[in-house]
């Protein structure tokens, strides 16, 4: 299933836009459909990967973009009361 699926399950509409960095390194970003507000920014730099979002109040880096997506929703869910027990 996507993440995209996924999202509008929980009732969140998305919107993304790619691209690449000055130095060649892939972006990715969530950003809401009404609003245009980012959700999160996904970018791959110096041989890792970075999120950075208002939800987390800052960034979060690893160098495997699974356990890095695993890690920012946890903390969202943690943030909003909803992680699992």
């Amino acid at each position: 299933m996507s993440l995209m699926i996924r999202l509008r399950g929980h009732g969140l509409s998305f919107e993304t836009d790619h691209g690449m960095s000055d130095e060649g390194d892939p972006w990715l970003v969530f950003h809401e459909s009404d609003t245009g507000e980012v959700f999160a920014h996904f970018a791959r730099t110096n041989g890792g990967y970075v999120v950075c979002a208002p939800r987390v109040k800052g960034s979060l880096s690893g160098t495997d973009l699974y356990e890095l997506v695993k890690r920012f929703v946890n903390l969202c869910r943690y943030r909003q009361g909803t992680a699992p027990h």
